[in-house]
């Protein structure tokens, strides 16, 4: 390196350490500034600039604002060494100096502080930074498992990853074939059916080593069982349609796919600039969530699936996981399930029965709790409804020899298995256990007081009754089945069926109606909680991504986390994009909305107006594209509008951004929500600092502070519950509820 080239160097590092105290988007012009010096410093002295290798050309060479020193800042001041480490370390990366072994020590570098943070975020006594931390968490783990399959996918040699795509669809035929016929034995003259798609000649074909034999066969096979469509005999085309003749197709024609991909001379370019451009539409969607970027991240995908050898499976793993993830998730604490669940009750009534020979009557009391016993399952929310009872009597039993006083108490326990998959309850028969007890309290007979025979005789009657004892038990106990196990049957299989019906009238058909029902869901429970994990996301919408595990628990009560693309792609479903709205118009639409989702009146209460208060004849005019958006960063709830406004009484002001920062504390029974500085961005032109000002004005006017009540009520099977959110968190795009 000549002395011009080692001063340009280190000028780079002094920019680039100057620049971390600065804002995030100088640093990012300095970072660039540095870089360009440096290949201008080489090719002034003739040396030509490396071409394009590993991660550079392909990751931005700017450290993206999550990743930013202002983010780190949050952690605290005794963070503050480690901090100045962690911005070392991620600027020295994302300069993407040297080699692909220096790139990847760079990386390295990265994953160093990652591990840290986990080894944190484990430890009870960083509590109270759980969240920036976890903030952090997030940021890393996508840029390194990111820049890791970039890596992956730039290291594939295209021929080998070819062949070893056609060995495996081949295999995937070979099985695809194996179960047909295996599935074609079961049916009387199934096999018979064989000869039509070519059976014996695909089978011969697809053990050997002729490719293109095997080609041939598949393709033949192919033709047959497309034909099926113009079979005329309706039993016939039922039959060729069946699952596993669908299946076999299927593969065949992913077989033949794989053998007729050529291998493209000029693949390296095109598999780096396919992986760039998904590189750019990542750190887009990461940083500006919008209907464009979700775009654009769709667009990317499907190139690298269609350029990247294999698919490009490693790069769309990645973006599968922290861009089109599940984006509501819930956890239930079985504690917190017993209580919507639970029901006590005490019936008290009279007995009249005839027992061993003698006429029992006398009265009885029994007192039940209806709990739930969650079941480990891994694809639905599996759980015993429970009975706990007791069941106290006091009886007399009378025959021509005796009279007999008992005190009965007989515990039981009954349980009914109940499986719900996400949109239907299925119910397994009861089962129950009985403890029996019974306590003589009194004997008499004829001859009880007599002086000769009434103690002999009363001796004999109790040996008499305390031999008969474990036969009245099991019948007392079979009494208590009999009575107990039909209604716990009856009751439970109503109250199921009940819920289905309500989740599908009330829930599920409005949810449908505004297009708000999950594309994807999934149910399931462990020993201790439930978990529901949904994802509301259509074609051109981005996902969530993985939540912090931290927070994702619920040791009594119930924890409820909604990324901010469910929030967004709620809100694009209102239809406010391009419409224009007077802020009662806004409200009205707001409330048929979500009354038609949830399925009943939903209102909700106008700022109030002081004494005199002309009403407001301001109207929204919404731009056509994200013209409400919602960001999860940084402990903050963001409100992003792009809106004009009109008024009858002023000029039209044209669209701008403005952005409302909003946090939220929770303090006993209420949660105060507050709001932040309101910033106004030109998008149509300059609005001048009088109409931002006016802007400023109008927003702070329809979004006042205020505080609301942590209590509200959820409805149960039997009976309505009140609950409190404990605490509101807002974490690397989640804005998680905690509820007790």
């Amino acid at each position: 390196m000549t002395r011009h080239t080692e001063a340009l160097h280190t000028m780079s590092q002094v920019l680039i350490r100057l620049s971390r105290r600065e804002n995030r988007v100088w640093r990012g012009v300095l970072s660039v500034g540095a870089m360009t010096g440096l290949a201008m410093g080489s090719w002034a002295f003739g040396n030509q600039d490396p071409a394009p290798e590993g991660l550079r050309g392909i990751l931005p060479a700017t450290v993206p604002t999550r990743l930013g020193s202002d983010v780190l800042a949050e952690l605290g001041p005794n963070w503050t060494a480690w901090s100045e480490a962690t911005t070392t370390a991620v600027d020295k990366f994302f300069l993407l100096e040297g080699d692909v072994a220096a790139q990847k020590a760079a990386l390295d570098g990265l994953k160093a502080r990652l591990a840290i943070v986990d080894k944190s975020l484990a430890d009870a006594r960083y509590r109270s930074i759980y969240a920036p931390l976890s903030t952090l968490r997030g940021s890393l783990t996508r840029t390194i498992e990111f820049a890791d399959a970039i890596l992956i996918s730039l290291a594939l040699d295209p021929v080998k990853v070819r062949e070893e795509t056609i060995a495996a669809k081949k295999t995937e035929s070979v099985k695809a074939f194996d179960a047909l016929k295996a599935s074609l034995a079961k049916v009387p003259g199934g096999t018979a059916w064989l000869p039509f798609i070519r059976g014996e000649e695909l089978g011969k074909s697809l053990s050997g080593d002729d490719q293109g034999a095997a080609i041939a066969a598949a393709k033949a096979s192919i033709d047959r069982l497309a034909s099926v469509s113009k079979i005329e005999n309706e039993a016939q085309k039922a039959f060729l349609s069946r699952p596993e003749f669908k299946a076999l197709q299927t593969s065949l024609e992913g077989y033949v796919a794989a053998v007729g991909a050529p291998v493209d001379d000029n693949a390296k370019e095109k598999i780096r600039a396919s992986i760039a451009q998904l590189a750019t539409a990542v750190q887009q969607a990461e940083e500006n969530p919008s209907t464009q970027t979700a775009t654009a991240l769709r667009s990317a995908v499907k190139n690298v699936k269609e350029t990247v050898p294999g698919g490009g499976a490693a790069l769309v793993a990645v973006v599968q996981k922290n861009f089109l993830n599940y984006n509501l998730r819930l956890v239930a604490s079985e504690t917190f399930l017993s209580k919507l669940m639970s029901d006590a009750r005490t019936e008290a009534g009279g007995v009249r029965d005839f027992i061993l020979g003698a006429n029992v009557g006398g009265y009885q009391t029994t007192s039940t709790n209806v709990g739930v016993n969650l079941k480990p399952s891994p694809n639905s929310a599996r759980f015993d409804i429970t009975l706990n009872g007791v069941v106290q009597s006091t009886t007399t039993g009378v025959t021509s020899e005796a009279t007999v006083n008992t005190s009965g108490y007989h515990t039981f326990y009954a349980t009914k298995d109940v499986n719900f998959d996400g949109e239907k309850f299925f119910t397994a028969p009861a089962l129950i256990g009985v403890r029996p007890n019974n306590t003589t309290t009194g004997i008499s007979t004829r001859y009880s007081g007599s002086f000769l025979f009434g103690g002999m005789a009363d001796r004999i009657a109790a040996g008499e009754v305390a031999s008969r004892r474990p036969q009245a038990e099991a019948i007392a106990a079979q009494r208590v089945r009999e009575r107990v196990l039909p209604r716990f049957n009856e009751e439970v299989d109503t109250a199921m069926s009940n819920a289905g019906v309500k989740l599908e009238k009330e829930l599920f058909a409005g949810l449908k109606k505004v297009g708000l029902f999950p594309d994807s869901k999934t149910y399931q429970t462990t020993e201790t909680d439930l978990r529901l994990s949904s994802r509301l996301m259509e074609a051109g919408e981005i996902g969530g991504n993985v939540p912090p595990a931290n927070f994702l628990t619920a040791s009594t009560g119930a924890t409820i986390l909604l990324h901010e693309s469910l929030l967004n792609n709620s809100i694009d479903r209102m239809g406010f994009a391009g419409k224009t709205f007077t802020e009662e118009e806004f409200r009205k639409e707001i409330e048929k909305f979500l009354s038609t989702a949830l399925g009943r009146p939903i209102t909700l209460k106008p700022k109030p107006k002081a004494e005199g208060e002309a009403p407001n004849a301001n109207s929204f005019v919404f731009a056509k594209e994200d013209p409400v958006r919602i960001r999860a960063s940084s402990g903050v709830l963001t409100l992003v509008l792009r809106t004009g406004f009109k008024s009858a009484d002023r000029e039209e002001i044209p669209v701008s951004e403005i952005t409302v920062p909003l946090n939220f504390q929770v303090s006993g029974p209420s949660i105060n929500v507050t709001r932040g500085t309101i910033a106004v961005a030109d998008v149509e032109g300059d609005l001048g600092i009088a109409t931002k000002g006016v802007i400023r004005k109008k927003i702070q006017d329809a979004l006042p502070d205020r505080t609301v009540e942590s209590k509200f009520q959820i409805e149960g099977p039997k009976k309505s519950v009140s609950a409190f959110v404990t605490k509101i968190a807002v974490v690397d795009g989640w804005v998680i509820v905690d509820v007790q």
